[in-house]
């Protein structure tokens, strides 16, 4: 499969990733890392993604499941991510505790708010990213 350029329309944070890896050790997880320009040092938002072995896929990382740490320790006091906020980086880190080669592709991440454009087929709220003035950050 190749990577889309669509834009993950039922996610706030969608990446498009392919992971690779010899045979004897499969790479599935990963974690993610959103640093903000909040002003408070060593401020980083954490989450996990699994991905199918050797396959594209588009992963979601809904903004209300990160956890905000600070030099590697989860804080005390956790602050919902602030989609007004500056985006500094974004970094890809392997979870899964095995040794040895891998390789990530990763063919775009979008930072994507909602907006509710009322009922499709009068039975799920459609959702729509917005417009970049209004919030969405690709890289």
């Amino acid at each position: 499969m190749q990577p889309t350029n669509q834009v993950c329309e039922i996610c706030p944070t969608a990446s498009n990733v392919r992971p690779h890896y010899p045979t004897f050790y499969p790479r599935t997880r990963y974690e993610v890392n959103f640093e903000p320009q909040s002003g408070i040092i060593n401020d980083l938002y954490q989450g996990y993604v699994r991905t199918p072995a050797g396959q594209w896929a588009t992963v979601s990382l809904p903004l209300n499941r990160l956890l905000l740490t600070g030099q590697g320790q989860i804080r005390d006091i956790q602050r919902k991510w602030d989609m007004g906020m500056e985006l500094n980086s974004i970094g890809f880190t392997i979870a899964d505790g095995v040794g040895g080669p891998f390789r990530l592709d990763v063919a775009w991440v979008a930072l994507v708010s909602e907006v509710d454009e009322g009922k499709d087929d009068g039975d799920a709220p459609r959702k729509k990213p917005l417009p970049p003035k209004d919030g969405v950050m690709s890289w």
